[in-house]
């Protein structure tokens, strides 16, 4: 079996199952309300790490918090959306990245898809485009506004 071939199916084998041990409990202001308020949102100990930057320059630049509708997804939170929304809404089980702590969507408390400030081209996703690499962050090039299938809210920690 090649490396690759091995790396995907290890991957696929703990998507979704990661040990507590694994994964960064966040700080409460993290959590965005308005989705599953009472439930704390997780990432692996490096994507927190670049999140809580990332955060941290955020409200320096905007006055507001950065924060996050979805992180480390459960298989069984995966299933969920994935029998709810579809694919491509939602990724196949066992092969999302937020099963591996290291994607977020982020929001703007008491904000909503149609006023989002976060939306393409508005001043939050200028800078976040413009800024989130460096702190480990990027919207792959098919959740972009001509991408496949956009999602301005979805970031993948790449390091």
């Amino acid at each position: 079996m090649t490396s690759a071939v091995l790396a995907a199916t290890t991957a696929r084998a703990v998507n979704g199952r990661l040990p507590m041990s694994a994964v960064t409990r966040l700080p409460s202001w993290s959590v965005n309300v308005s989705n599953l308020p009472h439930e704390p949102r997780y990432l692996s100990r490096a994507a927190a790490v670049g999140y809580l930057g990332l955060a941290a320059a955020f409200k320096a630049r905007f006055g507001v918090a950065l924060t996050i509708t979805e992180a480390y997804r459960t298989l069984s939170r995966q299933q969920l959306l994935y029998r709810t929304l579809g694919y491509p809404r939602a990724a196949v089980p066992g092969t999302s990245n937020h099963g591996l702590g290291n994607a977020i969507d982020f929001g703007i408390a008491r904000t909503n898809a149609i006023n989002s400030p976060l939306y393409f081209g508005r001043s939050y996703d200028v800078w976040l485009t413009a800024n989130s690499k460096r702190w480990g962050f990027d919207r792959p090039d098919y959740r972009d506004r001509r991408g496949s299938n956009p999602e301005w809210w979805h970031y993948n920690f790449v390091g």
